[in-house]
């Protein structure tokens, strides 16, 4: 095997073992996923599928939890 090929299997190791890392520190960070309850997240609503009953409840949830993050 060359000297080179030593090198750039080296280099390609590093590139994974740093994405590897950084996606675990994103996940750690990340919000849990929201998952249905048969309720409207936004005014709760009894809903028979998804998370919201409309588009605007929807948005409405978007803004608050962006504002949160705000805080």
């Amino acid at each position: 095997m060359s000297k080179f090929s030593d090198t750039s299997d080296f280099a390609t190791e590093l590139e994974q073992r740093e994405r590897d890392i950084l996606l675990a520190q994103h996940k750690a960070n990340a919000e849990p996923r929201l998952q249905p309850t048969g309720r409207c997240y936004n005014c709760e609503l009894e809903i028979s599928r998804g998370l919201f009953c409309c588009k605007d409840c929807q948005e409405e949830w978007d803004f608050i939890k962006k504002m949160e993050k705000h805080r």
